[in-house]
């Protein structure tokens, strides 16, 4: 495998999914992420940026609901499927903002 060609793979499987979450008493710890995969559409058109979400925890942890704030459209779907999997520390039902960013 040419030094070019596994320069490019390495810059795709090591592309950056920045995730936060901020609570209006502090962020709420993550246990466990799921990364988002980056749209292929979005990639061909070098779209990138970052969706904001609204995230419904409930006591044990788990994600209830999620809300798109912000973000380019081709990026939300993904954003969603991600955090709808991912697991906080447990504590009292809570809403998180959210930020996933897909960057090329």
């Amino acid at each position: 495998m040419s030094r070019l060609r596994k320069t490019l793979l390495a810059l795709i499987f090591s592309t950056l999914f920045l995730c936060t979450a901020f609570s209006a008493d502090g962020p709420r710890k993550l246990v466990h992420r799921v990364t988002p995969i980056y749209p292929s559409t979005a990639r061909q058109y070098q779209i990138s940026g970052v969706v904001k979400l609204e995230v419904k925890v409930a006591a044990d942890g788990s994600v209830h609901g999620t809300k798109v704030l912000a973000g380019h459209p081709m990026l939300t779907s993904s954003a969603v499927d991600a955090v709808s999997h991912w697991k906080f520390e447990p504590g009292p039902e809570s809403v998180e903002s959210v930020e996933v960013n897909f960057s090329r």
